[in-house]
Order: structure tokens, then sequence, then C-alpha cells
């Protein structure tokens, strides 16, 4: 029996597979970086500078311990050691969901590097955009828009989980819970192990509103009015995401309604939350994925892409015939410059795919890329050293994401309950490694050549994990919009689809020829009306309350 405001928002697996050794490799190293931020953060940002201190001459030391120099570092310490409480709370929820005992971490400390550090560094930051009050307004003007048209284009279906939306690049899950709370049945898809494992702690292991305080600010030492406010304090979450989406939705279908019996329907939206980790193109660009979404909502997201042509046939095959593809965002190439004649270097493809928007525009802020601290290096660790690892299972973390009755993960990727591949792994496949930069206004010819028509479109300008207190400001004119998927393609988009590397009949398919596995594309799962309802609460899906 499941208890209220506990739950169990979790994870499909698609291409990830903790069990390969390149993906087992990955992991360790991001739980690495958690462990070792601590430590990392003192000796980086605070034990450098106090070297500095004390290399300076006397006269000039004292100046400093007048203004308060070393009582600057002291309370930045103090930062520093609740930001580690919690990026340690995020490890041992990491460890404890794949089944790693968080005490052999001393043993695989030593595969996080300077990267992992800093995304971790970032990872911490961005819970102030996502998960804190202080947010609330760049949430405003990112997720405002999108969800606004959600309503405007969805709203009218009744019960909102019959529309099955998909969230690529979900970061640390705030927009697809946003949109999953307004009862619509939602996927965020993240690639990066650092993001999914602060989602998965702040959807999964939070137990009230401010639980936490960090100090997101505390490690940038530039562009400060007031000291305080490099070491000023927020709380997160500013929501409890088990309470919300475990509040009863109720509708009424009418005697008119052609898709379900009329009747009272009650469903819990925790039902229909879903997070899939995997990268985006090669977990839904399948024919498995093909017309399985209403719409799909993007946001900063498009311009992570190496090769937006292949975002745009992803999006394209997922969504069903007139689904909706809602975008806000900016055009911050993340791959710039990048060369797809170099030697793709190994583990290079999981470890360095995406970079973050706060590493792509590290102009703008001056703190220093952490250092790992002096360590002695160990031997390499690729097993599950947890003492009970055998006995452990991690559907229950990892549910399926884009389901056939929301039981039974079906993406190209995924695990049976055997174990058995269900299709080749994303490591097997060749990966470009270049990049492509488009102007807007080849954006716009391009969704246009993919079979998309704009219906709205606007700008907003926003900023990214902004401190408002701060000298300097990095703002974004975000483009937004909502497409329409159509019958119609390019031809050159049409012979690309049949030229590359894709299963026949992912776009076009012969009379007939899979008449009877399409019968059940896009359906939903069937809601139990009120006659139904077992004592005690809703019977949902797998789940009894």
């Amino acid at each position: 029996m499941e208890q209220h405001g506990q739950h169990d928002h979790t994870y499909a697996r698609g291409i990830h597979d903790p069990a390969s050794n390149e993906d087992q490799e990955v992991l360790l190293a991001t739980l690495g970086s958690f462990y070792l931020y601590r430590r990392a953060a003192h000796y980086t940002f605070t034990h450098r500078r106090r070297r500095n201190f004390y290399s300076l001459p006397p006269p000039q030391q004292q100046i400093l311990q007048e203004l308060g120099y070393r009582s600057t570092l002291d309370k930045v310490d103090e930062c520093i050691a609740k930001n580690a409480a919690f990026a340690e709370a995020i490890l041992k929820s990491g460890c404890d969901s794949f089944g790693i005992d968080v005490r052999s971490a001393e043993e695989w400390k030593g595969l996080a590097d300077s990267t992992d550090l800093d995304k971790a560094r970032s990872t911490m930051k961005q819970f102030l955009r996502d998960w804190s009050k202080e947010g609330a307004a760049e949430r405003e003007r990112c997720y405002g828009p999108i969800l606004d048209a959600i309503d405007k284009y969805l709203g009218k279906v009744v019960p909102p989980c019959e529309v099955r939306i998909l969230v690529p690049g979900a970061g640390l899950g705030r927009l697809p819970f946003e949109i999953c709370k307004k009862g619509y049945a939602t996927e965020g898809n993240e690639f990066s192990y650092h993001q999914l494992l602060a989602s998965n702690f702040v959807l999964n292991n939070t137990t009230k509103i401010d639980e936490y305080t960090i100090h997101p600010f505390c490690l940038g030492f530039s562009h400060h009015r007031e000291r305080d406010g490099q070491t000023r304090a927020i709380t997160i979450p500013d929501v409890h995401p088990g309470t919300e989406l475990f509040k009863v939705m109720e509708y009424q279908i009418s005697d008119d309604a052609k898709a379900l019996p009329p009747g009272v329907y009650r469903y819990r939206p925790s039902q229909y939350f879903s997070m899939s980790a995997g990268e985006f193109v090669d977990s839904y660009n399948t024919e498995e994925a093909k017309e399985t979404y209403d719409c799909v909502a993007t946001c900063f997201f498009i311009d992570t892409a190496r090769n937006l042509l292949q975002y745009l046939e992803t999006i394209r095959n997922v969504l069903v015939d007139g689904g909706l593809w809602i975008n806000n965002g900016p055009l911050l190439w993340h791959w710039e410059g990048a060369d797809a004649t170099e030697k793709n270097e190994a583990g290079e493809s999981k470890k360095d795919e995406v970079k973050s928007f706060e590493q792509v525009e590290s102009h703008v802020e001056d703190a220093e890329t952490p250092l790992v601290p002096p360590i002695i290096m160990p031997p390499r660790v690729l097993a599950n050293t947890h003492p009970a690892a055998s006995e452990h299972t991690h559907e229950h973390l990892l549910p399926s994401g884009f389901r056939d009755n929301h039981g039974t993960s079906t993406r190209s990727g995924a695990k049976s309950a055997t174990g058995t591949a269900t299709d080749t792994p994303s490591t097997d496949r060749e990966h470009w490694r270049g990049s492509l930069e488009f102007s807007l206004d080849e954006v716009y010819q391009l969704i246009e050549m993919y079979g998309f028509r704009i219906i709205e479109r606007g700008s907003t300008k926003t900023g990214y994990i902004l401190d408002d207190k701060c000298m300097a400001k990095y703002i974004y004119e975000s483009e937004f919009w909502v497409a329409v998927k159509t019958a119609e393609v390019a031809d050159s988009v049409a012979a690309s689809f049949t030229r590359s590397k894709v299963p026949p009949g992912r776009y076009q398919e012969k009379d007939g020829e899979n008449e009877d596995k399409d019968k059940g594309k896009g359906k939903m799962p069937q809601y139990e009306s009120e006659d139904s309802m077992h004592d005690g609460g809703v019977r949902l899906g797998n789940i009894s309350v």
C-alpha cells in the first residue's frame, strides 16, 4: 500500500544500460563527482585563495584582514559544507537506486575528472532555476509559454491523461512535472547522469517543501555588488512533488463521449509520469516509438544538437499525425566548431554529450573549473559493489517510458524482464561528431521541410540560472513556436529517410503491412469509472493505494 505523499516517479531504461562497462564507468564517475564535491570545492575555491592570501606581503595581508577577506573565505566554506551535504544526499540516493554501496566510494572516486566535477557544480546550481521560489520568474518566462500552449491546444481533451506528451532534455524534471501536474500523461527524457540522479532525488526522495538549503552562487567570486549576494541561501524544493502528483483528479465523461464510456473517472497524475534515460535520437528515432505521442515539448533543447536534422526527424517520428511540437529556447549551438573528422576518444560519446548552457556561456561567469584534489587513483571498479547486488532489481527505479498500458517499456535499447536487449544499443551505432549551426530563419525553413506547419510563434527574453543581484547578466531572446505535424515533407527530406539507417517502413508502410500492429497506436490505458473504485482509494495501474 502506498501512502499519501510517498511516490516513485521512476525511470525508464531507454538507451542507458548501467550493466554495460561503459555506462557503469560513467555512472560511477557521476556518483564520484557528487562524492568529491566537498573536498574539490574547498580545494579549488577557498584553499587556493588562502594560499594566495598568505603569499602576499604582510602589510597587504593586514589590509585584506581589515576588509574581512579571511572571514569571507570562512563563510564560503560554510556554504560549501551546506552544498556538500546536499550533494551527498544525491549521492546516497543514486547509490541506493542502482544497488551500489556508498561506502565503496573511495574505490571509484578516481573515475571522476574535472569535467564531471564541473557538471556536478552546474547541476547543483540548476536547482535554483527548477526547484526554488527564487527561480519562479525564470520558469514562468521559459516554461510558461509551453504550458499555456499545451492547455490552449490540448486542454479540451477529457480526461487529460488521454494526451501523451514527451519532454526531451528534461533536466531536473520541473517542466515534465508541471505538465503532468495538469493531468497529462508525461514522459521526460534526459541523457546526462548528473541530471538524472538529481531529478530522481528531488522527485522521489524529498519529503517536504524547503527541506534543503543550498548556496547556488557561493563558488563564483566575480560580478557581486555585495559579498552577501555570493553567499545567500535558497531552499528547495518550493513544492513537494509527491504531494502534488498524488492528488486525485476527477473528470465527468458525458454520454456523447466517443472514446470512453460515460461516468466519473479518477486518477492521480503520478500514474502517468515517467522519465527515460538515454540519448534522444537513439531512444526515440525507432519503429517502436513511431507515432506514440500527441505532443513534444522542448525548452532550451534544440541547440544541444550536433545535427538538428536528426532531432527534427526524431520529433516527426514520435508524433502522431496532427501532433504538436511546442518549443521555447535560444540558438546557442552547444557544439559550434566541432570537427566531424576528429577521432572519437573512448567513452567520449557518453561523458561529453551534452554540454550544459552554463558551460557554453562560461565566459560570463569567472568561477574556476573545479580541480580534482590530490588523491590516490584506485583500480577501476566496474562491477556492482553492493553486498546484495545479485538480489537487486532496478525495475522499481526505472519503469517504462512511453508504454503500452503503462506497463512494459517498448523503447529501443531497453531490456526485457529477462535482460535481453530489444534492439542495438547506442554504443554499437555510429555517432557523428561534427556540428551544424543554423540561423533562426534557416531553422524555420527546416521545420517546414520536415513537414511541420507553424501555427503560433513569438519571442521572449530570459536568462538561464540568472543571478538577478549580480553585475553581469546573460540574456537570451528565446524563440517560441507551436508547430503541427502534417503529411507532407520536402522531397529531399523524404529521400533522407529512405537512405538513412532506419528500419524499413518507419515513415511509409505498404498497405495493410502493419494494420494490426497500428490498431492500438496512440491509445492510452483504460481508466476506472467510479463504480470500479475499491475501498481506500484509487487503483492506479500497478500501484494500489
